[in-house]
Formats: structure tokens, sequence, C-alpha cells
């Protein structure tokens, strides 16, 4: 016999718990808000369509993809109305830049705390 749990109001199998009912979420505003204070910098920067290079924007991208438990299509509006598809390539490309450099993953580590300690 399996033992089932409400979790976000239905009954779940105890031995199969799924991610999203495990993490932690937060918003889009709280991941812009604490990367903008981190790289010291506008959240308009971060929000902002375009520009190439622009870590603090690749950084909140990632963060929100993992933070949110959200689509790639919702958190995609709020960062300047760019394409699902956009956001998971932006995600995949800060993931191999944080893989080669430690630095950022440090920082990355020291935001993602900040976001879930608050």
């Amino acid at each position: 016999m399996s033992s089932y749990l409400l979790i976000d109001g239905r009954p779940t199998n105890s031995h199969q718990f799924p991610l999203k009912a495990l993490k932690s979420f937060t918003t889009v505003e709280k991941v812009v808000e604490t990367v903008s204070r981190e790289f010291e910098c506008d959240a308009e920067l971060i929000m902002r369509k375009g520009g190439k290079k622009n870590l603090p924007r690749d950084m909140a991208i990632y963060l929100a993809r993992d933070l949110t438990g959200e689509t790639t299509v919702m958190p995609g509006k709020k960062f300047g109305n760019i394409l699902g598809a956009t956001m998971s390539q932006r995600y995949i490309a800060f993931e191999e830049q944080m893989n080669k450099t430690k630095r950022i993953n440090r920082q990355m580590v020291r935001i993602r705390k900040k976001i879930l300690d608050n």
C-alpha cells in the first residue's frame, strides 16, 4: 500500500517527491533586486533587453530560471519580453561560463544564498 502526502493541495506518492514541491521559490523581482545590489548596478540594466556580455543580467536570468519555479516563458517576459528559447540559451551559456570561472561560480552561490535566506 502506498502512502500519499498532500503537496500543493494534490495527493503525491511519498516515494516520488516532485522537485518543484521541495524547492524554495522566489520572484524575478527579488532575484533582480539581489543581483543589482551585489553588482552595484541599476535593476534597469539587468531588465533591459539586448547588450552583450552583461554578467549581472545573465546571472539574474540563470537564478530566475532556477529559483522562481516558473517556465522560461514567464521570466522571459519580465526580462524585456525575450523568448523562452533565449532564456534557455542564456542559462546554458552562463552555466558554461560559471563552470570555467570559479569567481563567477562563488559569486552566484553567494547571491543564491542571499535570495533563499530572505
